[in-house]
């Protein structure tokens, strides 16, 4: 349990700054403004969401968009994460299952059409997907953080070679891996706990 409130799914890959786009942590409609009128448009998401759910985009200047930054933030009552928006996202993330630190494989999660989201819950779909040295570099990166808190499974999310989130709680993606890879990684996952 200390490990998953230490490692807030939003707010995680932070622990790795290295590796992900620049981010902002506030409350404050007009922080995010000013920062997306230094990083371009901007994805803000809830700090305690999931499933994609809640997420804005923001692009500086616009009006109805800033609207939309008052609801996700209650109006300065909430909570945000502000990310520079990743024109890679159009293709797709990338969701890599970590196994006690260690890269089980990846699938490709892509937005359905006239959809922003590529979460599964959001109406992507998944795809097959190889590991990068990029990818393989994040993984080694976070494995002593994620062995040190005691989390045992572990998804993270990359786009474009940049770390969005790592999703401690409930990492989706294990049934799409099973399929595309042809292994059935839950008994191995069971086995490594036992």
């Amino acid at each position: 349990p200390s490990g998953i409130r230490n490692w807030n799914e939003k707010l995680a890959a932070l622990h790795c700054p290295q590796f992900s786009p620049p981010t902002l942590v506030t409350a404050e409609r007009e922080r995010i403004v000013a920062f997306s009128k230094t990083h371009g448009r901007v994805a803000v998401k809830p700090v305690d969401g999931h499933g994609g759910k809640g997420i804005v985009f923001y692009d500086a200047g616009d009006d109805h968009d800033s609207d939309a930054i008052d609801a996700a933030t209650a109006g300065g009552r909430r909570w945000v994460v502000a990310q520079q928006y990743l024109p890679a996202a159009r293709d797709g993330d990338k969701r890599i299952l970590l196994l006690d630190g260690e890269p089980l494989g990846a699938i490709l999660r892509v937005h359905a059409d006239g959809r922003e989201l590529n979460n599964l819950d959001a109406g992507g779909t998944a795809h097959p997907a190889e590991l990068t040295p990029r990818d393989l570099e994040i993984c080694a990166a976070l494995k002593p953080g994620l062995l040190e808190q005691g989390i045992f499974f572990a998804g993270i999310d990359i786009i474009g070679g940049q770390l969005i989130e790592v999703n401690v709680t409930s990492p989706t993606g294990l049934q799409e891996l099973c399929r595309f890879s042809g292994e059935d990684y839950h008994h191995r996952i069971v086995g490594a706990l036992e």
